[in-house]
């Protein structure tokens, strides 16, 4: 599935979810974010996405972003594969 097709589905299943707009659009928002810096190519099983996630955390963690925005990124991006 291409990244477009699924950050869509993830917003459709949002709004299923009655989120309010701001928590949708951060969560898209870091799910974007997720999918352009690992690739949508690797993520075609759980693991693949799970191994993906460390390394997006180490990422984040370098750029200096605290423990509690970064855990907020990872439960949008859990979310999303879930």
């Amino acid at each position: 599935m291409n990244k477009t097709k699924l950050l869509t589905r993830f917003r459709q299943h949002l709004l299923r979810e009655e989120r309010e707009e701001g928590t949708i659009e951060k969560y898209l928002r870091d799910g974007r974010r997720f999918l352009n810096q690992v690739g949508a190519n690797n993520l075609a099983d759980a693991a693949g996405w799970k191994e993906n996630a460390i390394v997006w955390k180490e990422h984040l963690t370098a750029q200096g972003y605290s423990p509690s925005s970064i855990n907020a990124m990872l439960a949008a991006v859990n979310k999303l594969f879930r």
